[in-house]
């Protein structure tokens, strides 16, 4: 199992705009996973600015491109994502 760099990245902004309250230290809790980390690399931004505008999330566009790239299943709950050419999982 891999965790994207930027989810916990996604994280500390949603609380810091209000968007995720009261779950603490969730940025640092999934930061401290014991799974391997999926840097952003340019490749993945190259790919995620070239995804259709389905969705304009920059941090799922992200995911989806390291997805792709990588050739990984991505889980989620966003019902956008599989809209795009990648493997998932609904959680």
């Amino acid at each position: 199992m891999y965790i994207s760099a930027v989810s916990p990245w996604e994280i500390t902004v949603e609380q810091y705009l209000g968007e995720l309250e009261g779950l603490g230290e969730l940025a640092e809790q999934v930061r401290d996973l014991p799974l391997t980390s999926v840097p952003v690399m340019a490749a993945h931004g190259v790919r995620a600015g070239r995804l259709p505008m389905v969705h304009t999330d920059p941090f799922d566009r992200i995911r989806v491109a390291q997805a792709q790239a990588e050739e990984m299943v991505l889980v989620t709950r966003n019902a956008w994502i599989p809209l795009y050419d990648v493997r998932t999982v609904r959680v």
